[in-house]
């Protein structure tokens, strides 16, 4: 399901640069890599629980 939200766009928003959104998109597939593999026991990490 989706929710929407108003949204307003304007000059004076802030936006982030392209190097910023580079880190940030990288840090993200990072972080679900990491969990995928903590997910399948081959790392571990604190994103996943210990399993018994």
């Amino acid at each position: 399901a989706e929710i929407s939200c108003p949204t307003k766009y304007f000059p004076e928003a802030s936006s982030i640069n392209f190097r910023r959104s580079m880190r940030y998109g990288v840090g993200c597939l990072l972080t679900a890599l990491s969990f995928r593999l903590a997910w399948m026991n081959l790392i571990r990490s604190d994103l996943v629980p210990k399993r018994r």
